[in-house]
C-alpha cells in the first residue's frame, strides 16, 4: 500500500510524472495536482494508522522517503525558471512533509497540512494562471502588432515588476507564499510546525531515535528552502521592473499591455488567500492555546479521533521544547525569507543564481538537472523496453500472435473451400445425405 501511495502522492522515486503534468491548465493543476489526487496516498496511510503503527520498521521508511522527497524537491524548486515547475517541485516538498508526519506518528498532523497545503497552493497555482495569462496576452498584442516576438509566458526571466499592474494577484500570491513559508500567524506555519515536532518527538522513543532526529535536521532545512524559493519565486514575479523588454528589443510597448486579471479569476484567489490566513487556526497546538487558556482541548478541533493512536506512538513532549521548536521553525521560514529577500528583490533572478551555482558547483548543477531522474529513467528503463518492444515484443506480435490469427483464417477458408463443393442446391441429393445420416446414427446406436 505505501508503494502505491508513493506513486500516487509523487515521493520519491517516483515523482517524475508531477512536474510533467504541469502542461495542464493552472485550474487542474490547483484542484488535482494540488488540493486532491495527489493527496490521496497521504490519506490512505492515515486511514489504515492502525496498521501502519504494528510496524514501525515501515513508519521510519515512510519517513525517510517523505523527508528525502521534501529535501531533494526543495533543492530542484531552487534553480527553476518555470513558474509553474517551481509550484509543482514545491507540492512535492510538501508532500514529502506530509510522508514525515504520517512515519512519525503524526497522521492528524498530516492531514492537518493537507488541509492547509490545499488552501495555500491552490492560490499559488491559480496565481501563477493569472501571471500566465497575462504574459500569454502580451505575447498575443505584440504578435497582431506585426512583431514576430515569441517568448515563454511561464518563464520568471520574462516577468518582473508585475505588483503594480496585477494588485490582487500580488497580495494574494504574496499571502500563500508567506503561508507555505511557515510564517506565523498563517496556516502553513502551524502545520508545518506540527510536523516538525511530532518528527522530533519521534526522536525521542527508542525505536531509531536517532535517525529521527536527523530526519527532523533534514525537514528544518527544508522549511527554510522552502521560505527562499518560494520569495525567490515572489519577488523574481512581481518586485523589481519588467525584464521582457530588457530580453527582447522588438519587446517596447510590452509594459502598455499588462493588466489585472478579470474578477472571475481574482475572486477565487481572494477566497483561497482567505484561506490561507485563517485556515490554521483550526488545528493550534494544545499547549499554545494551553498557555493562555484552559480549555485546550475544546480549542483544538482537529486532535479528537486519532489522539488515542498517536498516543502510542509518540511520548509526552515538555512545553519548553515544544515552544522551543515552533521558535525554530519561525527563525528558519524568517531566515529563507530574509535572504530570498536580499538576492531576488531587485532584478537580480539571473545574476544571484549564477552566485548561488558559483558557491555550491557541481551540486548546483546535479539540483539543476533534477538529480538526472528522467535521464536515468529514460536510459534504465524506457529506451530498454523501446529497443525490446521493436527487437522482440513486435517480431512476437508479428510472427507468432499475428500467424496464429492468420492460421486460423487459413484453415477456415480451406475447409470452405472443400465443404462448398457438398453443398449442390439439389433437394434430392440432400435427401439421399439425411438417409445415410440416419442410417449410421442407428448402426452406432445398435452396433
Amino acid at each position: 500500500m505505501f508503494i502505491g501511495a508513493t506513486g500516487k502522492s509523487a515521493q520519491i522515486p517516483l515523482f517524475v510524472w508531477l512536474p510533467d503534468a504541469m502542461a495542464g491548465p493552472t485550474s487542474v493543476s490547483a484542484l488535482i495536482h494540488a488540493a486532491t489526487m495527489v493527496t490521496s496516498g497521504v490519506y490512505l496511510i492515515s486511514r489504515m494508522s492502525s496498521l501502519y503503527i504494528l510496524t514501525p520498521e515501515v513508519m521510519l521508511i515512510v519517513a525517510v522517503i517523505g523527508a528525502l522527497t521534501a529535501l531533494v524537491a526543495a533543492t530542484i524548486a531552487m534553480t527553476q525558471y518555470d513558474i509553474k515547475r517551481v509550484l509543482a517541485y514545491s507540492t512535492v516538498s510538501q508532500l514529502g512533509y506530509m510522508f514525515l508526519a504520517l512515519g512519525s506518528g503524526g497522521f492528524v498532523a498530516a492531514m492537518f497540512h493537507v488541509m492547509t497545503h490545499a488552501f495555500f497552493k491552490a492560490c499559488l497555482f491559480l496565481g501563477s494562471g493569472s501571471v500566465i495569462h497575462t504574459m500569454e496576452h502580451v505575447e498575443h498584442g505584440l504578435h497582431e502588432d506585426g512583431k514576430e516576438v515569441h517568448f515563454d509566458p511561464q518563464d520568471m526571466r520574462n516577468m518582473g515588476g508585475l505588483k503594480k499592474y496585477m494588485p490582487s494577484t500580488y497580495w494574494t500570491f504574496m499571502l500563500a507564499t508567506i503561508a507555505i513559508a511557515g510564517i506565523p500567524p498563517l496556516a502553513g506555519f502551524f502545520s508545518k510546525d506540527e510536523i516538525l515536532a511530532y518528527t522530533f518527538n519521534a526522536g525521542l522513543g527508542e525505536y531509531a531515535g536517532g535517525l529521527y532526529i536527523a530526519l527532523w535536521v533534514i525537514g528544518a532545512i527544508t522549511a527554510f528552502l522552502t521560505a527562499f524559493y518560494m520569495f525567490r519565486l515572489t519577488f523574481s514575479t512581481f518586485h523589481g521592473t519588467f525584464k521582457l523588454p530588457q530580453r527582447f528589443k522588438e519587446a517596447v510597448g510590452a509594459e502598455s499591455m499588462l493588466h489585472e486579471s478579470p474578477i472571475s479569476m481574482t475572486t477565487a484567489l481572494w477566497v483561497l488567500g482567505i484561506g490561507s490566513v485563517v485556515g490554521g487556526f483550526l488545528g493550534i497546538p494544545e499547549f499554545f492555546v494551553s498557555t493562555f487558556s484552559h480549555g485546550a482541548a475544546e480549542v483544538n478541533l482537529l486532535h479528537g479521533w486519532l489522539h488515542e493512536v498517536t498516543a502510542t506512538v509518540n511520548m509526552e513532549m515538555a512545553h519548553a521544547t515544544e515552544w522551543t521548536l515552533m521558535l525554530v521553525s519561525i527563525v528558519l521560514a524568517v531566515a529563507g525569507t530574509w535572504v530570498a529577500w536580499k538576492m531576488y528583490s531587485a532584478d537580480k533572478l539571473e545574476a544571484s543564481d549564477a552566485a548561488l551555482s558559483g558557491r555550491f558547483g557541481a551540486l548546483y548543477e546535479v539540483w539543476a538537472d533534477k538529480y538526472n531522474f528522467d535521464e536515468i529513467y529514460e536510459g534504465y528503463i524506457g529506451n530498454p523496453l523501446v529497443r525490446l518492444s521493436d527487437k522482440v515484443l513486435a517480431v512476437f506480435d508479428m510472427k507468432v500472435i499475428d500467424g496464429i490469427v492468420n492460421a486460423v483464417g487459413g484453415i477456415v477458408r480451406l475447409f470452405g473451400s472443400i465443404f462448398r463443393y457438398i453443398q449442390t442446391g439439389v433437394a434430392s441429393s440432400y435427401a439421399v445425405a439425411l438417409v445415410l445420416g440416419v442410417i449410421i446414427v442407428l448402426g452406432m446406436l445398435i452396433f
